[in-house]
C-alpha cells in the first residue's frame, strides 16, 4: 500500500493508507493525503489524492487476486495428485472463485 513517490509534503513516507498526521505528529491518520487535504480545506487536492489512494488499493487488490489464483492452482494440483491437469479458473460472483480441472 505504498508508492515510490510518497505522500505530498513528506515524500519519505511511502504508505498511503495510514501515516502519522502531518499536523498532529504521532497520531495515525487513515488515507492521510485525502483526510489532510479536507481538514486543511485544500479542496483542489482532494480528488487527485482520492485517485492516488484508489490506485494504491486497486494495485493491492490485483496482487491479492493473482496470489489467490496461484494458490488455487496449487490446491487443484495437490487435490488431483497430477501435475498435468487442464485448469480453468474463473471469478464467480463477487469474490468467489470457480475452479474446473480435467485431464487430457
Amino acid at each position: 500500500m505504498t508508492r515510490d513517490e510518497g505522500l505530498e509534503g513528506r515524500t519519505w513516507y511511502k504508505h498511503h493508507i495510514y501515516a502519522p498526521g502531518f499536523y498532529t505528529g504521532y497520531g495515525v491518520k487513515t488515507i492521510p493525503a485525502v483526510r489532510e487535504a479536507i481538514e486543511q480545506r485544500e479542496y483542489a487536492k482532494v480528488d487527485p489524492q482520492i485517485e492516488i489512494a484508489a490506485d494504491v488499493l486497486n494495485l493491492m487488490a490485483e496482487r491479492i487476486e493473482r496470489l489467490t489464483l496461484m494458490i488455487s492452482k496449487e490446491t487443484v494440483l495437490h487435490l488431483f495428485g497430477r501435475s498435468d491437469p487442464v485448469i480453468a479458473l474463473s471469478q464467480k460472483g463477487r469474490g468467489g472463485l470457480q475452479i474446473e480441472a480435467w485431464f487430457d
